[in-house]
């Protein structure tokens, strides 16, 4: 595979020739130079071979496999520019004009081989930040936009070898690498946006603006039709609704399956003859109302043609993949929670006191981490852990857990060992792991005087800090079968009492902020899992009560 090193300087030969090297001549330098300037234009590392003496004689070595030598010399005595994949590469390379130099690197074509990867440059010296930097630099550019990158650098190595080159047509290459470039950070920036935390519409309206600038056109459109995602963004003057513009697409297909179009030298009747020239890419092509992504009507009165296309292509790739990311992991999410809800129903049914417990606990920590402003991947986490927070008192036997009398020493022992055996259970199970700290640490104290490891302060997962204030306000204010629960009014007062001590402020004072939010949630779901002979107590919130943080 690769043979991963980094030099210090700007020298380096074949790791096998260490007696080998040599410093570039005077001309060479030029070429190297020259090589430098092409690098900056097009973001692709170029190593330096001299094809006479087999060796690199610029650039880091690592950028080419050793074995990649041989096969890429020979192609490139017939061809000026190489560009090919293999086994998970695109090896590409260019000539020097007049000279026997050679030019060339390696991109990574399948994010599979990142690993192994990874792991022969850590075996190399190779830091994980510089991996880093250069498996982000390296990935995500299509063999043909590579090829597109190296056949402007070598037009420009050739023009300067003849010196036939002008000002005009160094910046028209120069603008033609710009914007090829533009492409390639387009893409790139795209990659990073596979998560199922980013709403694809948002990231839809942030795409648009980019290859509208890209592609110097006037007007651009993504209309979105897929499944649950649904909804349209048209920036310009289209003269036309995007369902209009929708049905004249699939007009313009003319009954046959989605694929791209181009379209040069219009006189559409739905704006008054405005749109001249369009390219349309649909995003999910087994949809039979496709959705599509659209830019028309360039600044300059060019036509629209493959490389528009080609970038549209890229992108769509890219948004039908982030929107798949998400509907599956919508999926996972909605199966992880009906397992997570069996799992409480079974606590439930063990225990008829405590009915609805874990839910009015996972509700309150959700309104309270949505009060703290908690990105919304981390609420719905806590959100699961506040379901299964007691998982482990399914250990526990009927008579501790439903004895109607104060509990002794030994029994509370028993109790208290619930969040470890919760955590036991949970641990086993890898796609819940994100809960665990929830489930174990829910009772421990802000002052270090918790179980089951007693953790102080902010060493307290803040997941756990915010169920322990939920988990407290559900018990105080429940019945239990050895007490009845507290008025509002007390349970509060003995939250605020317990800021700083049993609990974190911040937390607290976030549930003071959504008290009045928190009560009805918490009445509603009360009401909601029991029945109207178990919630003989009165639990209306008093209007005007104000309780205040102490100091």
């Amino acid at each position: 595979m690769f043979t991963f090193e980094e030099f210090s300087g700007s020298t380096a030969i074949l790791h096998d020739d260490p007696q080998g090297r040599r410093r570039p001549d005077r001309g060479q330098l030029q070429h190297i130079e020259l090589l430098g300037r092409c690098e900056e234009l097009t973001g692709l590392s170029l190593s330096v071979i001299d094809t006479d003496l087999g060796q690199f004689i610029s650039g880091p070595c690592s950028h080419l496999a050793r074995f990649h030598l041989g096969p890429l010399i020979q192609t490139l005595q017939k061809a000026s520019v190489h560009v090919a994949t293999e086994r998970g590469l695109i090896l590409y390379g260019l000539q020097i004009p007049g000279t026997p130099l050679i030019a060339g690197g390696v991109l990574v074509n399948d994010n599979a081989l990142i690993p192994e990867l990874e792991d022969q440059a850590a075996q190399n010296g190779f830091t994980q930040e510089s991996f880093t930097s250069w498996v982000t630099r390296h990935s995500g550019i299509r063999p043909d936009v590579a090829r597109r990158l190296l056949d402007s650098a070598q037009q420009i190595m050739a023009q300067h070898a003849t010196g036939t080159e002008s000002v005009q047509t160094r910046d028209a290459v120069v603008h033609q690498l710009g914007q090829i470039y533009e492409e390639v950070t387009l893409i790139q920036d795209l990659s990073q946006y596979l998560r199922p935390d980013v709403d694809p519409l948002i990231l839809m309206e942030a795409v648009l603006e980019r290859i509208e600038l890209i592609t110097g056109v006037e007007l651009g459109a993504i209309c979105l039709q897929h499944a649950g995602n649904k909804g349209t963004c048209l920036n310009g003057d289209w003269g036309m609704s995007a369902s209009d513009l929708q049905r004249w697409l699939n007009q313009e297909l003319g009954g046959r399956s989605p694929h791209i179009l181009v379209r040069n030298n219009l006189r559409t009747e739905h704006n008054g003859g405005r749109l001249r020239c369009i390219a349309a890419v649909p995003l999910f092509v087994e949809d039979a109302d496709p959705s599509w992504i659209v830019i028309a009507n360039t600044k300059d009165r060019r036509e629209l043609g493959t490389e528009e296309a080609n970038l549209l292509r890229s992108v769509g790739s890219i948004i039908a993949a982030q929107i798949r990311v998400v509907e599956l992991f919508r999926e996972q999410d909605t199966m992880v929670l009906a397992f997570i809800r069996s799992l409480v129903a079974s606590l439930d049914a063990k225990d008829s006191y405590t009915r609805g417990h874990s839910e009015r606990v996972a509700l309150v920590a959700e309104r309270i981490a949505r009060q703290m402003q908690l990105p919304e991947p981390e609420v719905r986490t806590i959100f699961q852990s506040g379901l299964l927070h007691d998982l482990g008192k399914i250990g526990v036997s009927d008579a501790v857990l439903q004895k109607s009398e104060s509990l002794s020493p030994e029994e509370f022992h028993l109790i208290a060992k619930h969040p470890e055996v919760g955590h036991q259970i949970l641990s086993e199970l890898r796609n819940l792991s994100t809960l665990l700290p929830g489930v174990r640490h829910h009772h421990e104290r802000f002052d270090g005087r918790g179980y089951p490891d007693q953790l102080a302060g902010k060493s307290i997962p803040r997941m756990a800090r915010i169920l322990a204030v939920a988990d407290s306000f559900d018990a105080m204010g429940s019945n239990r079968p050895y007490r009845s629960g507290k008025p509002i009014e007390v349970v509060e007062r003995i939250l605020a009492e317990g800021a700083g001590k049993q609990w974190d402020p911040d937390v607290i004072q976030a549930y003071f902020d959504a008290r009045l939010d928190i009560h009805r949630i918490w009445n509603q779901a009360l009401e909601r899992m029991n029945p109207p002979e178990s919630t003989s107590r009165q639990t209306s919130v008093p209007s005007a009560l104000v309780i205040a943080m102490p100091d």
